[in-house]
Parts: C-alpha cells; structure tokens; sequence
C-alpha cells in the first residue's frame, strides 16, 4: 500500500472515531494481555479463550496481490525482498494469492517478520502473511480480515467504537455467519503478523466471545478421489506413481476440480469417426454425421472406435461409480463424424475436406467453443485452414494431434497455425518414443496408457467398455479439456486469451522456455482455471464516487463528509444512510482503477 493509503485510510478512520464519540482510549491501555499461567508460545492464535500455537514455515511465504497489479508483477519484489524465485512462485486456489518458496536458509522469526513488512510495503501487494504450518501438513495464511464476536451486552454500535479504537479495522459485515454480535472486521493492516497480533489483542477482552483471523488453510475430503472403478490408473489425471511413472506429472485434475469442473454450456466438437451417442459414461449432447453414412455423429462400421475413445479423455462422468474420468466431466462433447473408418480396422480412414469444413461450420452454430482433431489428414486444403483459422478468430479454440510417427514434423492439421498441435508425454514426464515434435508442437499432455471410454459391447476394441490405450490422440483431448474448463470458469475469454494462459501456466519440461520437443510444457489445469478466473472482467467499482475513474483519497473524503447523514451521495450500498458498512465498501475497492 503506498505511504499515501495509509494516511487516507488512518485518517479517514481518525475522523470516523471523532463522529462516532468524543474519547479515544488507546490500544495499549485496554488490550494489555492479562499475565498467563503459563509461557504464550512464540505464534499463537486464541481459539475461544485458549491459546493455540502456531507452527511457523520458515520456508514459504504468502502475498495477495493489489488489484492493479498483474500475476507476473509480485514476482519482482518476491525476487528482491524474499529471494524468491520466478519459478517457485505458486499461484493458489484462492484468486489473488501466491506462495513464495523461500531458499533453504534457516530464518529466524525476526527477519520473517521484517520479510513480510517489506513486502507488504511494495505496491503491487495487497497483503503479505507468514505461512504456519497445518495438521495436515499444508498451509495456514493470516488474511486481512478478522472475525470477531462481541457480547451479548456489547450493541453494534458499541463494537464498532470499540474497534475503531483499538485500530483493529471496520466492519464489513454484521451477523457475520448468522452468528449473533458476530462482525467480519476488515483490517488497515498489510501485514498478517500485525493482523495476528490484533486478533490476539481483542481476544483477550472480557467483552469478547473470539476474535481471530480469517485464516486460509488446507484440508482433505473424506472421499480423496473420484468413485470411477478405473480412477486410480488414471495418472494422466493424477499421477500417484501408476505405471512406474513420476508423481506430479498430470493435468492437476484432482486440484483444478476443487475449482471448476466443467459447464454443461461449455461444448468441445470432436471431429473423428463418431462418438457412440448412448454411452453410459460420456457427457454429450447430440452429433451430427458429414459423411455420406447419413449417421448421427455415432459410430456407423464396425471400425469406427476410436472416436469413442477421444471424447472420454475429454468429458467422461465424473463419481458415477464406473469406469473413467474425463479432465472436463461436467462440459459436453458434440460428435462431428467426419471420416469414414476402413474396414480392415487398422486405424485408416476415408474423408472429404469439405467434410471437416461443414463440421466446423456446425461447431460455430451450435456454440461450441473447443474442437479437438486426433487425427492425421493425408492431404493439406485451403478450405479446411481457412475455416479453422476464421472460427478461431470468432473465439474457437483447436487442438489437434502431433501424430504417432516419431519424426521431427507436426502432422496435419495440428500444423496449422490456428490449431494447438499437442504431442504426448509418459507417465515419467518424458516426451513418448511415438510422440511428434518440432516446430509448431505447442503442448504435450498425457498420452501412454491413457484408460478411457469404449464402444459398449462386443462393438469395441475389448469388449469391456473401456480400454487401455496410447497416442497423441489422447493427449489432444486432454488439452482440449482443459481450455473447456477454463472457458467455464471465464466464456468471456477469446481464443487468443484461452491459448495465452495455457502457455503461462504449463509446466515447463526440456530446455528452458518454449522448445520444440515440449512446446510451452505439460498443461497445468489447476492454474489455467485459476488464470482464467484472473482474467474474469472486473464489475463496475462501486465506490467511485466523484467518476474519476479511481477510487481514491477525493472518494474517501466526500464519504467522510456526509457520514452519518441520508446523504444518497455516500451511501454505497443504498441502506440509507452513509455510515461504517460504506466506508468498508470504499476500502475494499480502495486504489482500483475502474472499468
């Protein structure tokens, strides 16, 4: 927060506690902890009226960005304050919010503490908080807010004084949680030791029931994964070590799912040789055929499989108790039977160009925003380029197969400019013996031992209505997902948008950078969904209350000169009257530029 914020606010609140009473008792005089029976630990929060012990991370700490500044703009004063890494950045679930992975030099609580002050002094950071260390293992961050219960005795009116002048924050919310003389306290301070500290000091008043702050921390369901029967070989999804391979080399699936599971709207056309249509474990809507079999986007010949096998990768049911997952569960495939499978079931194909342009043209009228090709074309058309490239630029985004060949080149039409060629990694996070690479490879997902949907019956390639199997053709599809759940996080995303933050985000394998075995790395959907989320257009800024665009120390100051009053001018949120729950208001949207 800039040096001029803090006067604003400190100001703003100075004069708050002049209109609400004529004394001030300083926090000192009433919040002077009571001795205790025993030594406090060196961190601790009250838990009612006991205290708890913190556990601090010396290793990590935790910033929450400004509204005005970028993902990419906190790693500047992470670098320089903390020695943090631009690569050991870890954006988390919570929109906003980074942890920082400090060196392995053992710190003392005293520079963690001056750590976390400078960064909260940087302008690009809203809030900076040390890291304690959970039950489980996982993080625990002091966020701004406190949440405190007064009282019984204590009125509204008489908690907000009583806040107001121990410098604790304002209120944002009364009855917080439906819990009686509870209130949601936005703190002043930028600091989550001081937040700590502040919470710690009014827990210790008789005329408080708790006070703590409003803490991020981790857990576990009791259902750790998917019920799917075939889940655990899905390490594609999440890689526990399945087929000797590395853990952590997966699409972040379990993750990106405590964020985003895929909108019904959502709709990924998958151009193949059909998609059974009453498959019992793949979310779709009806297909459409372009051949010349006057099908209806199913399978029509004996051979026409693999399609079946592409779409599950993409949108297979999620906790249904069969089979397998897709990486986009809760989106909808569209079938788009395009080529015509050769009888020796060899894995061959008959097609005609204008039937890719007429499904691409259906793609668009159905308002699908993905489309996914696992295929190989023999034959390059003008027609068939220009349509991918015209609806990528109406906000459709391609995905297509490097191909299964080994060699150096890119298959058609994963060359094509508008389409994303994806090539396939193996359990071990290296590139597969089959995979295509070089110029033009944009990602690489899983692609070995991928177990997906089959055609039901004795009509597929087992007869178990799913199979084990391996190509490109499967990592394509998981890329296509995983734009599909970042288009349901923000629709409002263009194609441009959707590939940008795929790149930002994935995993970056082989040489640094961009390389053309890797392309821009392994997709990462839990921070593609969270980078969509980010990129979500902001509403409209409540609190600009003189139209400047900003809100600033002149919004501040016209509030503070009707408060109290019926005034319409300050009052934000239409209750009345200009009082505390305005000024919170204006404080949360303090220094944003408006839209």
């Amino acid at each position: 927060m800039p040096f001029t914020r803090h006067i604003a606010l400190i100001a703003g609140l100075a004069l708050l506690g002049a209109v609400s009473s004529g004394a001030s008792t300083t926090a000192a005089q009433v919040a002077a902890p009571a001795p205790a029976e025993q030594p406090l630990p060196e961190h601790y929060y009250y838990v009612f009226d006991t205290p708890t012990a913190l556990t601090i991370d010396p290793r990590q700490v935790a910033v929450q960005r400004s509204a005005a500044a970028s993902r990419a703009a906190i790693n500047e004063p992470l670098s320089r304050i903390a020695g943090v890494a631009a690569d050991a950045v870890e954006m988390w679930p919570i929109p906003g919010w980074s942890i920082g992975h400090l060196d392995t030099t053992q710190r003392s609580s005293v520079d963690l503490r001056q750590m976390t002050d400078d960064l909260a002094d940087d302008p690009s950071i809203e809030f900076a908080s040390p890291v304690f260390i959970g039950a489980d293992g996982g993080p625990i961050i002091v966020t701004q807010d406190l949440l405190v219960q007064f009282d019984p005795s204590v009125s509204a009116d008489d908690a907000e004084q009583t806040l107001a002048e121990l410098g604790a924050g304002v209120v944002l919310e009364h009855g917080f949680g439906g819990i009686d003389n509870a209130c949601r306290v936005r703190s002043l301070a930028r600091s989550g030791f001081d937040v700590l500290d502040a919470a710690n000091r009014l827990a210790q008043r008789d005329d408080v029931v708790f006070a703590e702050p409003d803490m991020i921390f981790t857990g576990r369901s009791a259902v750790a994964t998917p019920n799917d029967a075939l889940f655990a070989s899905l390490w594609g999804l999440d890689n526990t070590g399945q087929f000797g391979g590395t853990p952590g080399f997966d699409l972040q699936a379990l993750q990106a799912w405590d964020l985003e599971q895929g909108d019904s709207s959502i709709v990924v056309v998958v151009i193949d040789n059909g998609v059974q249509q009453d498959h019992p474990d793949i979310n779709q809507r009806p297909g459409a055929d372009f051949t010349t079999d006057a099908g209806n986007g199913g399978p029509v010949n004996e051979c026409d499989k693999h399609g079946t096998a592409v779409a599950g990768c993409v949108s297979s049911i999620k906790d249904n108790m069969i089979g397998v997952a897709g990486i986009a569960p809760g989106c909808r495939v569209a079938s788009a039977r395009c080529m015509i499978a050769s009888l020796d079931c060899s894995g061959g194909w008959t097609s005609q160009s204008s039937w890719t342009v007429s499904a691409l043209n259906w793609a668009s009228s159905i308002g699908a925003r993905v489309t996914n090709n696992s295929n190989g074309y023999g034959f390059t058309s003008s027609a068939i380029g220009s349509k991918y490239q015209s609806t990528r630029g109406a906000g459709m985004v391609h995905f297509a197969s490097s191909m299964n060949d080994g060699a150096s080149t890119i298959g058609y039409p994963a060359s094509l400019a508008a389409v994303n060629a994806v090539g396939s990694i193996d359990p071990d996070g290296l590139l597969s013996s089959f995979s295509n690479y070089g110029t033009g490879q944009t990602f690489v997902a899983p692609g070995r031992n991928i177990e997906t949907t089959d055609r039901t019956g004795a009509e597929g390639y087992n007869g178990t209505d799913f199979q084990l199997i391996s190509g490109t053709s499967f990592a394509s599809p998981y890329a296509a997902g995983v734009a599909a759940l970042a288009l349901s996080m923000t629709p409002s995303l263009s194609a441009q948008d959707v590939e940008g933050l795929m790149k930002s985000t994935a995993m970056d394998l082989g040489n640094p950078g961009y390389d053309t075995t890797f392309g821009y790395g392994l997709l990462q959907a839990h921070d593609a969904v969270i980078e969509a989320y980010n990129l979500t257009p902001p509403g409209p800024c409540v609190a600009d209350l003189t139209g400047d665009g900003v809100v600033n120390t002149a919004d501040l100051g016209g509030l503070l000169g009707v408060f109290g009053t019926n005034d319409p001018y300050g009052d934000i949120n239409g209750d009345g009257v200009t009082d505390t729950s305005d000024l919170g208001l204006l404080i949360a949207e303090f220094g944003r530029t408006c839209p």
